[in-house]
């Protein structure tokens, strides 16, 4: 028996936010495509910490920002149901965080 929609919901929901697998025991089949919402998921949150630091992402470049803003995007799942507060901290985490808490620009 399948579990109820919102239950479903929930757990694809922490899948995308945690890594939790625990909606793969509800799949009949298409639990590998499961990593396209993954992708696309971190890809767009990448997209909206480039919007919302246009100058950390100037100063540190394409590779190094989208590393650092990759690393705090997953070890601080938003649970805001909007992405305007996701990069709140990210001022804060890169200066705490080596490498980027070496660089001048950051410090």
């Amino acid at each position: 028996m399948t579990a109820p929609l919102f239950e479903l919901q929930d757990l694809f929901q922490d899948r995308l936010l945690t890594g939790r697998a625990d909606i793969e025991a509800h799949l009949t089949s298409g639990g590998p495509f499961l990593k396209v919402y993954d992708h696309a998921y971190v890809a767009r949150l990448l997209e909206v910490m480039g919007e919302d630091f246009p100058a950390v992402h100037t100063l540190l470049g394409d590779d190094a920002f989208a590393e650092a803003a990759s690393a705090y995007v997953r070890g601080h799942p938003s649970r805001a149901r909007s992405v305007r507060w996701l990069g709140a901290g990210f001022r804060n985490w890169l200066g705490d965080t080596v490498p980027w808490s070496d660089l001048p620009v950051v410090a």
